[in-house]
């Protein structure tokens, strides 16, 4: 699942403080420079919200990145979403999204497994 976030995410999180929640409407896709070889096709959500009763529609940061001509899987239209938004700039946000630290469980829990493989393998070949 190729995800990314916008590299400003940290220092942006630190204003964009009021939660909401809102709702994906479509994705957003644009080309960006991928080193030196072709563009990146990137997946950029845009979400529907309500702030104060004032209704704003607007593209994430955050996208999804297609992988070797492979199309992302991402959350689909229509899917509900919470988002933190900066109360001076409710244009300016960012997403919660839970797939994130599902993915960062799961590259732990494998480097885990890997880690505890080799050290089988190794107790087995040093006692031969």
């Amino acid at each position: 699942m190729g995800l990314s976030k916008s590299r400003h995410f940290k220092s942006r999180a630190a204003v964009e403080t009021s939660r909401a929640e809102g709702i994906i409407q479509s994705y957003e896709v644009k080309e960006k420079p991928w080193g030196r070889g072709p563009t990146a096709r990137c997946y950029h959500p845009v979400v529907s919200f309500t702030v104060d009763g004032h209704p704003y529609t607007a593209t994430s940061d955050f996208y999804y990145l297609e992988m070797r001509g492979q199309e992302p899987k991402r959350l689909p239209e229509g899917s509900d979403v919470v988002l933190y938004y900066n109360p001076s700039n409710p244009f300016k946000f960012h997403l919660e999204l839970e797939t994130d630290d599902r993915g960062m469980e799961r590259i732990g829990l494998y480097c885990i497994i890997f880690a505890a493989v080799v050290s089988a393998v190794c107790t087995v070949v040093l006692k031969w």
